[in-house]
């Protein structure tokens, strides 16, 4: 999903919970981006570090998506192993035994200390050599003049309306530019390859480079659809974040255009037959349509790019 800015609100919040003022570099970067990579940690490359983002309470979405935040993270290393008093965690490894945290200012009591520490479970924190405004310091965004127009993808017409692409400050790991844009979810392969740019994916070259896969290609063979289209889809198409492994879909002999997670408002005006297609439970027509919010379970809209007719996908957590 796409790391949206941290509203005001939010960040207030997180300072009267601390009882602290957050460095300004950090509180400038959250309301840029609300999460997402840490690139520049040259005295720790060994891990993958992720931002940690602010609760942001606007709507059930973002707090979905916001939940493993700042404050919750304090309450969780309060008992940890090698953890000081005062220690703010905000970035995590992939394993959450390793975080970067915050220690208190020691000649100010009101805010954080600038300097940043690496806290490995059961170990102490140790001072990394650099400052929170290093580790968060993003190269300069393109302005809209700078800005090329978005790659055309056939089958995924929209990516900015679906989320699959968003406005970003990360630089791209293949082309190794800051484009202004990314793709929010992490393609199939070794290792973990996150913010490509669209040029990137529509050109093939983080697929042929990187050998990964933007969507499962079984479903696409399993219908018989031509190797072209099937690598156009998997290889040079954003794909979608689910829970379940995804199902492109096809008719009329080729992939279809994906359209996004259907509203509540688009999941209601579906009609009986289309449900059933979906395997809801007749006797739970209604309940579902009441239900429904695209949470616990979201339906993912296609169309035909031949016939024009709406394929389904139902995807459950």
């Amino acid at each position: 999903m796409p790391n949206s800015p941290a509203p005001e609100p939010a960040l207030d919040r997180l300072e009267e919970r601390l009882g602290r003022r957050v460095p300004e570099a950090l509180r400038a970067r959250l309301a840029l981006e609300n999460g997402g990579a840490l690139p520049h940690i040259p005295a720790a490359p060994d891990e993958d570090w992720r931002l940690l983002p602010v609760l942001d309470r606007t709507d059930r979405k973002t707090m979905k998506r916001t939940a493993e935040d700042i404050w919750r993270w304090c309450s969780l290393v309060e008992e940890r192993p090698g953890a000081e008093h005062g220690m703010v965690p905000i970035a995590r490894g992939w394993s959450e035994r390793e975080l970067l945290v915050l220690l208190p200012d020691p000649t100010d009591p009101t805010r954080l200390g600038e300097k940043l520490y690496r806290q490995s479970h059961g170990e102490p924190p140790v001072a990394l050599g650099i400052t929170i405004a290093q580790a968060v310091e993003t190269p300069k965004t393109p302005t809209p003049a700078e800005t090329r127009p978005l790659p055309r993808f056939r089958y995924h017409p929209d990516p900015l309306a679906t989320g699959a692409i968003s406005p970003s400050v990360t630089q791209c790991p293949v082309c190794e530019q800051v484009t202004g844009f990314a793709y929010t979810t992490t393609p199939y392969g070794a290792g973990t390859l996150r913010n490509i740019c669209p040029w990137c994916i529509a050109d093939g070259t983080a697929a042929t480079r990187f050998k990964v896969s933007f969507c499962d290609d079984f479903p696409l063979l399993e219908a018989g659809l031509p190797h072209a289209v099937v690598t156009e889809v998997c290889a040079r198409t954003p794909g979608f974040a689910t829970f379940q492994q995804e199902e492109w879909q096809s008719c009329c002999g080729d992939a279809c255009a994906f359209e996004g997670l259907l509203s509540p408002a688009a999941f209601a005006a579906l009609d009986d037959a289309t449900l059933l297609t979906l395997h809801v439970p007749p006797d739970r027509l209604d309940d579902w349509r009441d239900r429904y919010a695209g949470d616990d379970y979201g339906v993912f809209a296609f169309r035909c790019l031949h016939c024009c007719g709406g394929r389904y996908w139902v995807d459950v957590s």
